[in-house]
């Protein structure tokens, strides 16, 4: 698939400031303005490096905090390590997108790609939601599609790295791989590498053999019955995502189609296959799956952008460009809905730039709204309140959340051993009931049995989304306040 008429390679720089811009407007008001992983991350990297010149125990996916023990060492900072890492990741994740849009297709492709990738509030919203190991994993998975592409060797210890790294980009990596596989000719390259593969990636885990289990998601039918929020993964669903990617997802169709119609069963064609299916379908976590179905679909996006662009050139300068006649017939599959519309408007020179210029800004703009609108999780009262906790309580102490939105955040940046319900390994004095009564009762008592099964000095912190909760403890003479949000249990 030739290039015609190739854009200027300088063009890239528009979408890495873009990218730049987009991600750091965040830390202009607030040191750490990302979403509800920021603190377990943070945390995770913390115990990493103390536990140096060894592993933590307990843990799995070591591949991508290797990475970050590596530039602890360097002497970068943990909050350097956590964004500014984040940042590169996702920058990285779209030269990813362009690499390989260009190994697959065209130059001006992956430039539209590229484009299309910086200005995606979906790959936005997976940045800020802190999907942190996500990220540098599905630019892992794009350099293997390159690599495997050029059928190089050197896809076993990239996608091998992978599988430590993230489980459900390798889980997605291997359904695509075993369907190609089955439609491919090289078998011999294909099985040498997918063994050879899975062997890395099973290494990673054997200090911690059982971590092979979390490769591959659970399939476990009771979890067709929890809630939307936990079965469909942390993420906005189906239904959001195709307002907000109605700028490009139409052409990703389009593009899907072109490639059943020229018998092109390769990666791209079964990534979107595949991920189209578990997200429409619903399967376990499939929310989460939105993230990897908006990289594909860029991508086919921005190959059929060009081909349509390339059409409209053709219909307004048609001796100029008479000599690429044969290229146009050859892609007449996936721009002939939009030809159409090409030869009935008055297009000229002035009117195309001016129109392609109105739907970049407007695509920008929409982006930019969205980076403003996104706001922190937590204030920074409640962060500067909780990181006070590692200079205010004692070094022993527990630190009690009372609502999960804010246990994250108490784990990494309180220093101190973290309560929280249903997460971290010290609740394990409470059932969900107890918990449900301990928020509901107004019972003294009560609320002191509960607390008493906990070691001390134990501090609670409450938030400003529970001020009934603190009105209640206001009253509680067990309950001494240290401050506007932190309470010590006597």
């Amino acid at each position: 698939m030739e290039a015609n008429n190739e854009l200027p390679k300088w063009l890239i720089f528009i979408p890495i400031i873009i990218i730049l811009v987009s991600r750091t407007v965040p830390f202009l008001f607030f040191e750490a303005p990302l979403g509800y992983d920021t603190g377990l991350y943070r945390k995770t990297i913390e115990i990493y490096q103390s536990s140096l010149p060894y592993l933590p125990s307990g843990v799995d996916q070591i591949g991508i905090f290797l990475i970050t023990d590596l530039l602890g060492l360097f002497g970068f900072s943990i909050d350097q390590i956590l964004f500014g890492f984040h940042i590169l990741a996702d920058l990285f994740l779209g030269i990813g997108i362009y690499i390989l849009v260009k190994k697959f297709f065209n130059l001006n492709a992956a430039i539209c790609s590229f484009f299309l990738f910086a200005v995606s509030v979906t790959q936005f919203q997976a940045y800020w939601f802190m999907f942190y190991k996500n990220i540098l994993a599905l630019f892992l998975m794009l350099v293997s599609f390159w690599l495997l592409k050029k059928k190089s060797w050197l896809v076993i210890p990239v996608a091998g790295f992978m599988g430590g790294v993230h489980s459900m980009t390798f889980f997605l990596f291997v359904l695509i791989f075993i369907a190609h596989f089955v439609f491919n000719r090289h078998k011999k390259y294909c099985f040498i590498s997918g063994i050879s593969i899975l062997f890395v990636a099973l290494s990673l885990y054997i200090y911690n053999f059982s971590g092979i289990l979390n490769l591959f998601p659970e399939v476990n039918p009771s979890k067709l019955f929890q809630p939307e929020v936990i079965y469909g993964g942390r993420f906005f669903d189906f239904s959001a995502y195709l307002h907000l990617s109605v700028f490009y997802f139409p052409f990703a169709v389009l593009g899907f189609i072109y490639l059943i119609k020229k018998r092109e069963f390769d990666y791209l064609f079964f990534w979107f296959l595949i991920n189209f299916l578990i997200v429409y379908l619903g399967f376990f976590f499939h929310n989460r799956f939105i993230v990897f179905l908006d990289i594909i679909a860029i991508i086919l996006a921005g190959a059929v952008i060009d081909k349509i662009l390339n059409r409209i050139s053709l219909n307004i300068y048609p001796a100029e460009n008479s000599c690429r006649k044969t290229v146009v017939t050859n892609d007449k599959i996936i721009v002939r809905a939009m030809a159409r519309v090409a030869n009935i408007i008055p297009f000229n020179g002035v009117y195309n730039k001016t129109a392609v210029l109105i739907l970049i800004f407007g695509m920008i703009y929409f982006l930019m709204g969205n980076v403003f609108s996104t706001k922190p999780l937590i204030s920074k009262g409640e962060l500067n309140e909780i990181k006070s906790l590692d200079a205010i309580t004692e070094e022993n102490a527990f630190v009690m959340s009372t609502i999960s939105h804010y246990s994250p955040w108490i784990y990494g940046y309180s220093g101190r051993k973290t309560i929280a319900p249903g997460l971290f390994q010290y609740d394990t004095k409470w059932s969900r009931e107890e918990w449900d009564i301990f928020w509901a009762t107004d019972d003294l008592e009560i609320r002191h049995n509960l607390l008493d099964r906990y070691e001390k000095p134990l501090y609670i912190f409450v938030g400003d989304w529970q001020e009934e909760l603190r009105f209640k403890f206001d009253r509680d003479p067990a309950l001494v306040k240290y401050s506007k949000r932190v309470y010590k249990y006597k």
